[in-house]
């Protein structure tokens, strides 16, 4: 103990103690400093390996939506009124007796059935997912086009009024075929049963001894039916047109009804022609509205 106490009296001992020890505590923290850098540099590593994973992400898949934002859903006629639209701009109409649903929703695919009735579907062209529709064994596959599934039991009719289709079903030859715009393909239905009239026997007229007199001549061929032009109040397509209703709107008025409604519309009438035309398919029909708008409403 003595000599403990002379080292602690001693001031040069003392400094060397002191010297010591700042220099252990120099080693401890550079060791903890190592020690943390390797944990960091592993957390790192792990990380980015998550990412690299796509476990690391926060952007979910992205499926199609209605345009409010909410899931499509299965759809009944009665649900649906008018129809849906989706936040692609595609839209699907069920008609009376209908029923419709989802099946399967992921990126780049939406899958959904025809499960009775009759269904429209108008998808956008160029859309991010390519549609299947089935329709019991029929399977029918658009990436853009305006069609129409119907459905009753296991028959099955396919329509399609622009773009095309493929249509796949066991009862096809081969396999499969596809649709163009205005051809329609029918799977299942009964075929129509032709009714013979029935055939009673009458006796042969007895040959006449009277001079041959003249043929009678030929009756004239009725000229054909006149074209009807439609004249709907103004205020039918109108409503039909602000519903979304645009081939409906197109039936009511007709290309002579947009070509006379023009010359007489204001700016928003304009537009709205313009829609009813270009939304119907029959771009060609805007033109006027069109050009009526920019001339005299830059």
């Amino acid at each position: 103990m003595k000599g403990v106490g002379r080292l602690l009296d001693d001031p040069v001992a003392e400094e060397r103690v002191h010297r010591l020890w700042q220099g252990t505590r120099g080693r401890m923290r550079r060791a903890e400093r190592r020690r943390v850098a390797v944990k960091v540099g592993a957390a790192v590593s792990a990380l980015a390996l998550a990412v690299s994973a796509g476990v690391w992400s926060t952007r979910g898949p992205v499926i199609l939506r209605l345009e409010d934002g909410s899931a499509p859903v299965a759809l009944r006629a009665a649900d649906a009124a008018r129809g849906v639209t989706m936040d692609d701009g595609s839209r699907i109409e069920v008609a009376a007796q209908g029923r419709w649903i989802p099946t399967a929703n992921v990126e780049g695919r939406f899958e959904s059935e025809v499960e009775e009735g009759r269904v429209r579907f108008e998808v956008t062209p160029g859309g991010p997912r390519a549609w299947v529709v089935r329709a019991g064994s029929t399977v029918v596959e658009v990436v853009g086009t305006r069609f129409t599934v119907t459905r009753e039991g296991d028959a099955v009719a396919v329509e399609v009024e622009r773009g095309r289709v493929r249509v796949r079903d066991p009862r096809l030859e081969a396999g499969e075929r596809l649709l163009t715009a205005g051809e329609e393909v029918r799977l299942g239905w009964p075929a129509p049963v032709a009714v013979e009239a029935p055939v009673t026997e009458t006796p042969a007229p007895e040959p006449s001894r009277a001079e041959p007199t003249a043929a009678p001549s030929p009756a004239p061929r009725p000229a054909p039916p006149a074209r009807v032009v439609r004249d709907a109040p103004a205020e039918d397509w109108r409503a039909l047109a602000r519903t979304g209703a645009h081939d409906e709107a197109f039936d009511a008025i007709g290309a002579e009804g947009i070509r006379r409604e023009t010359s007489q519309a204001n700016a928003g009438q304009l537009l709205l022609l313009a829609d009813v035309a270009r939304l119907s398919g029959h771009p060609e029909e805007a033109v006027g509205p069109l050009e009526r708008l920019l001339a005299e409403h830059p």
